[in-house]
C-alpha cells in the first residue's frame, strides 16, 4: 500500500470556481428570470454596458421625443398622439430588449469572463465566483417572482374592493410575452438536463 492517498481528481469532472472558468455549464443555458424581473439590479451588478445602455436609450429616447413635442408643438393636440405612439412603441421595445436579455445575459457574461481569464493568462482581477453567482441568480429570481405574485395579487384586491380597474389585471403585452418566455425557459430546462444527463454518462463510461 502506497503512504500517500491516491489522488483521482483527473478522473473526475471538476466545477469551474468562477464564472467564465472553463466551459460554459448547461445548468446555465436558462432564462435568467433575476435579469428579467430585476434588470436594472441585474445591469448594474453584471453588465454588460452594452444593454445599460440600450435600455436607457429606449426609456431616454421617449422622454426626450415627448419634451420636444410638449415645448416646440400645441401640448393639447400633438403632445398627447406623439406619447401615445412612444408609448406604444416602448412597449413593443423594451419588452423584446428584457426578454432578449434574459435569454442571453448568462451566456454573454461567461464569454465576457472568459476574454478576461485569456487575457490574464491567469486568474483576472476581480473574478466572479460561480457559487455567488448562482445563489445571485437564484435570490433576484425568488424576488422577482414575489413581486410578480404581490403586485397582481394587490391588482386583483383593489380591483375587488374599490373597483378600480387596473392594466395589470388584462392580459396585455407583458403577461403574453412573460407566458412565452416561461414556456421558452421549461424547453431550454428540458434540454439543459438531457445534455447534463447525457454528459454524466459518457464521463462514467
Amino acid at each position: 500500500m502506497s503512504d500517500s492517498p491516491v489522488d483521482d481528481s483527473e478522473d473526475k469532472p471538476v466545477s469551474p470556481g468562477f464564472v467564465g472558468e472553463g466551459d460554459f455549464p448547461p445548468e446555465f443555458d436558462r432564462v435568467n428570470w433575476g435579469a428579467y424581473g430585476c434588470s436594472p439590479v441585474w445591469l448594474l451588478m453584471y453588465g454588460p454596458r452594452a444593454w445599460l445602455l440600450a435600455f436607457l436609450g429606449a426609456v431616454g429616447a421617449q422622454i426626450l421625443i415627448d419634451n420636444i413635442a410638449l415645448l416646440f408643438f400645441d401640448s393639447a393636440t400633438v403632445y398627447p398622439a406623439v406619447h401615445i405612439v412612444t408609448s406604444a412603441a416602448n412597449a413593443v421595445i423594451l419588452p423584446l430588449l428584457l426578454v432578449s436579455y434574459a435569454i442571453t445575459v448568462n451566456r454573454l457574461l461567461w464569454r465576457r469572463e472568459q476574454a478576461r481569464f485569456a487575457a490574464a493568462g491567469d486568474i483576472p482581477a476581480h473574478p466572479i465566483p460561480l457559487a455567488r453567482y448562482r445563489k445571485s441568480t437564484r435570490f433576484w429570481t425568488r424576488f422577482f417572482m414575489a413581486l410578480f405574485v404581490v403586485g397582481y395579487a394587490g391588482s386583483i384586491g383593489l380591483y375587488l374592493t374599490h373597483r378600480i380597474e387596473l392594466s395589470a389585471l388584462n392580459p396585455g403585452v407583458g403577461t403574453v410575452v412573460l407566458i412565452a418566455v416561461f414556456i421558452y425557459d421549461r424547453v431550454l430546462a428540458r434540454r439543459s438536463a438531457k445534455l447534463t444527463s447525457t454528459s454524466i454518462g459518457r464521463q462514467e463510461s
